[in-house]
């Protein structure tokens, strides 16, 4: 049975898109398996890179702008994000002020960051900054991977 993400696949970089957008919310979807099989399949590694920073920024923004209008009740009530995690997006925020947003695409504290971020009314501009950075690092890392599998993988 093929997962979600791979189902995906079949719709090229709209896929894509979708994973990325999806994967940046909380909901557990990933998109690490696309990113890794699209340029190895003939898509464009530029394409694949642009396509899936796009969904994410969209998918977080989306996450910012429920903190940034709904408020902590929303995340507590609605969306699920613990209070300890929100506790510790702020630490990290107290600590590295709007840089800690380059870490928003780890999975067990990305979520509480982007939160705070909107909780925090960061400024969107310096808010898509940091965001976009963190996810074009994110990318080039897992598209690099993809390259040196096609490279030496023997065929």
């Amino acid at each position: 049975m093929a997962t979600p993400d791979l189902f995906l696949l079949n719709f090229g970089y709209l896929g894509l898109f979708i994973s990325s957008y999806l994967a940046a919310t909380i909901l557990p979807f990933s998109t690490a398996a696309l990113v890794l099989a699209m340029p190895a399949l003939g898509f464009s590694p530029w394409l694949v890179g642009t396509t899936a920073v796009a969904g994410a920024f969209l998918g977080v923004l989306t996450m910012y702008l429920l903190a940034y209008y709904g408020g902590e009740i929303v995340f507590e009530r609605y969306i699920k994000v613990e209070p300890d995690k929100l506790a510790k997006g702020k630490r990290w925020f107290e600590k590295w002020g709007t840089p800690a947003l380059l870490f928003s695409a780890l999975p067990f504290v990305g979520d509480a960051l982007v939160a705070t971020a909107g909780l925090l009314r960061v400024r969107l501009p310096l808010f898509s900054f940091w965001l976009i950075v963190g996810r074009v690092i994110q990318y080039a890392f897992l598209l690099g991977l993809a390259d040196t599998a096609v490279r030496w993988w023997p065929a």
